[in-house]
């Protein structure tokens, strides 16, 4: 896992539109679905975007749907062949009082971990919409309150790649806490907003999600 970051020039994204496959490639996927979802018939194939290689430091996004990315999990040639990989949004907030941490409660994947909030998978090939509609719904906090920067980099993996936007909002620690007790999501069972998240972390041990602690030492530099 690694930050790449384009801080010479724009970080910046091109829609290429729906995703269009070969149709060996599309039945290569359908097939893995319908044994996924026989396996698991709660299963929802789901609208999501995927992300392939830059082109001339632009990333190149695609609509896809959830069958896209599990068939590239469960069949990793196929996965290669395609080189795409389901795109996130992953959030930096800032407040007065320091950076704002949410514990993932027992309805999400995770429990109990911690991670700098907000996150989530790109639905939308906006990724400033979507970064803005995750901590609305996962905090509270409404678009009018929140100040949103170009993302400052990537988060890449070898299935997932995650776009980093600093995010910042004039509000203290106990209205941030106030307004996620009143507005949020259950997704977080507790906030922690700390001046000094690398602190934070080194007392949570290992109950850190790993883009979290990436993303702290990047804070610390």
């Amino acid at each position: 896992m690694r930050l790449w970051s384009r801080r010479s020039r724009p970080l910046t994204f091109i829609d290429a539109g729906p995703l269009s496959l070969s149709k060996e490639h599309e039945d290569r996927v359908a097939a893995l679905w319908r044994v996924a979802y026989d396996r698991d018939p709660t299963l929802f194939d789901g609208s999501l975007v995927m992300a392939a290689g830059d082109r001339d430091g632009a990333l190149i996004l695609y609509q896809a749907s959830y069958r896209h990315y599990l068939a590239g999990r469960a069949d990793p040639v196929l996965g290669h062949a395609l080189g795409l990989r389901a795109l996130g949004v992953s959030g930096l907030l800032s407040c007065q009082d320091g950076w704002v941490f949410g514990r993932r409660s027992a309805v999400v994947d995770h429990c109990g971990q911690w991670e700098l909030v907000p996150s989530g998978g790109a639905e939308t090939t906006n990724l400033k919409a979507q970064i803005l509609k995750e901590l609305d719904e996962e905090i509270g906090l409404s678009i009018d309150q929140v100040v949103v920067g170009d993302p400052i980099g990537l988060i890449e993996g070898e299935w997932v790649v995650d776009a980093v936007f600093p995010l910042s909002v004039s509000l203290n620690a106990a209205e941030i806490t106030k307004i996620h007790a009143g507005r949020g999501s259950a997704e977080y069972d507790q906030l922690h907003i700390t001046a000094s998240p690398a602190d934070f972390i080194a007392t949570c041990g290992d109950a850190v999600m790993p883009i979290t602690r990436f993303l702290a030492e990047e804070i610390a530099q």
